[in-house]
């Protein structure tokens, strides 16, 4: 039957079990041996779709559909948003159901225990990656602007001092033109 027909499906998430303690075990997505994060970056067009910005999205809390009269007292074998412990269906003005997390659970449906790698075996190793940005046509007009006020600003302090020390020639004094020197 599958065969025959256009399958597609949707990972909600992947779990990775790893013993912190273990030390044939490293803890964390792109360790030294395997650097994914560096691999993710090279090919970032595997990971993204049409309209993407970044090929790794954070991880939605809440806001999965869910149904609403599942809560009531309908028995259904799927409880809506994980269940009582992990979410809640609550009910928008049109009548539609959206899940809420509640504590450490994260995900559209509640599923996922909120966690995070805290230990960084790949730390940035480009400006780009420490956040870095390069300036803008912008911030270069700003600065060379900068610059040549500072530049003018010298160059009179120079030429002032110069122009105050100024004694004129004993020749041009006496060409009787009808100025008076000093």
């Amino acid at each position: 039957m599958l065969k025959d027909m256009d399958v597609e499906y949707k990972v909600n998430y992947v779990r990775v079990y790893q013993d912190k303690n273990d030390p044939t075990q490293k803890v964390g997505c792109s360790i030294p041996e395997r650097p994914t994060r560096q691999y993710i970056k090279a090919h970032q067009d595997l990971y993204m779709q049409a309209g993407d910005v970044t090929p790794l999205k954070k991880v939605q809390r809440g806001g999965g559909a869910c149904i609403p009269s599942a809560k009531k007292g309908n028995r259904s074998s799927v409880e809506p948003c994980g269940g009582k412990d992990r979410g809640t269906c609550t009910t928008s003005r049109r009548g539609r159901g959206r899940c809420e997390c509640i504590g450490n659970w994260t995900g559209p449906n509640c599923l996922v225990p909120h966690g995070f790698d805290d230990i960084i075996w790949d730390p940035p190793s480009t400006w780009e990656e420490l956040g870095f940005e390069y300036p803008t046509s912008f911030s270069i007009f700003l600065l060379l602007s900068l610059s040549v006020i500072v530049a003018g600003v010298f160059l009179s302090t120079v030429c002032k001092r110069r122009l105050d020390g100024w004694t004129p020639l004993p020749e041009a004094a006496n060409k009787g033109d009808g100025l008076e020197y000093f």
